[in-house]
């Protein structure tokens, strides 16, 4: 499965390190310069390559090149971000020393802002979330404990940041122990919103030591907060899962669009009405679907003539970040909508 991010509006950034176009955002206009990054065909997570960074390699964008919606850029009011991604290690930090994955960061001119790497503490590899505060003087660093990092394994990474309530969130899956762990808190300062360069793997000036030995792929950059739920989705291959409407039409319908009315999640089952535009029987059925995995036996009893039953949708949480296919009797799409 692959993710669908391309309905998601608060997705301002993808990059997907596919060979041909290891700098290419895949989503929108912040399309990256390498500095030395190669591809790997061999070890990546999503589509058929990944970036390899060796210690010098970075890839950049300048925040006057970035959208203007982009998270953090100068100028930004909305103050919030999440970024997504895998990382796989060839080589850990040495003691006390950082691997940046992502940064908006430069400390030699005050303008610290954002990063997300890992840092070595006491000999252990950690993921880090790092933030700028009293206007690009100072950082914190928040630390997420619950994983050592180990070389040669696949690692998926979450981290937010919101200004409004300084909320915090850590999240990272560890391929090798197969389990997810997360971490919430609270930023002891206002997140520093700065005109800093957007980097992936070496930072322009960072507080010590940052280079990054690894392999990087389907980093996301969002300018809203993204639950653990849609983390997982992203991790699975799952985001923005697709809900099929099949409804069983007249013989003599003339449909011409169809409207989710009132539509909600009640213990974990969507229900709506449908307003048909036209003529048509109240036959609707709602069953869960990927895009693309649609076949109309799942569904339609040719026997019959009729369409089968649904199944329950047992979970599908985050509407706001859903699409919706609808498609009736004739097995044709007529509708295309969001909730």
């Amino acid at each position: 499965m692959a993710n669908v991010f391309s309905s998601d509006a608060n997705c301002q950034a993808l990059y997907n390190f596919e060979s041909g176009a290891l700098t290419t955002d895949s989503k929108g206009t912040n399309t990256l310069t390498n500095s030395g990054v190669g591809e790997d065909k061999v070890n990546y997570k999503q589509g058929a390559c990944s970036g390899d960074f060796d210690s010098a390699d970075y890839m950049y964008i300048d925040d006057a090149d970035l959208s203007a919606d982009f998270p953090l850029k100068d100028g930004d009011t909305n103050g919030e971000i999440s970024v997504t991604g895998w990382v796989k290690f060839d080589t850990k930090p040495a003691l006390n020393q950082y691997g940046c994955i992502l940064t908006k960061y430069h400390a030699s001119t005050a303008k610290r802002s954002f990063a997300v790497g890992v840092k070595n503490i006491s000999g252990s590899t950690r993921f880090i979330l790092v933030t700028g505060h009293g206007g690009g003087v100072g950082a914190l660093v928040y630390t997420f404990t619950s994983f050592s990092v180990s070389t040669g394994v696949w690692y998926h990474f979450a981290m937010t940041a919101r200004d409004s309530d300084k909320a915090y969130s850590i999240r990272v899956y560890s391929e090798s122990l197969g389990s997810a762990l997360g971490k919430t808190g609270t930023l002891t300062y206002n997140l520093n919103i700065e005109d800093a360069q957007v980097r992936i793997g070496l930072p322009a000036s960072f507080d010590g030591t940052c280079v990054l030995d690894a392999r990087v792929d389907e980093i996301a950059i969002f300018n809203d907060i993204l639950t653990f739920d849609e983390i997982d989705e992203i991790r699975g291959g799952t985001y923005l899962v697709n809900l099929l409407v099949v409804g069983e039409a007249t013989a003599t319908a003339s449909i011409t669009g169809l409207t989710f009315i009132t539509p909600a999640f009640i213990s974990g089952v969507f229900s709506a009405t449908v307003e048909i535009t036209g003529t048509a029987d109240t036959k609707e059925r709602f069953v869960p679907a990927r895009r693309g995995d649609y076949d109309p036996d799942t569904f339609w009893d040719e026997e019959t003539k009729a369409w089968k039953t649904s199944q329950p949708i047992e979970k599908l949480a985050g509407g706001r970040h859903k699409t919706y296919l609808v498609v009736v009797s004739d097995r044709n799409l007529v509708y295309v909508g969001g909730l």
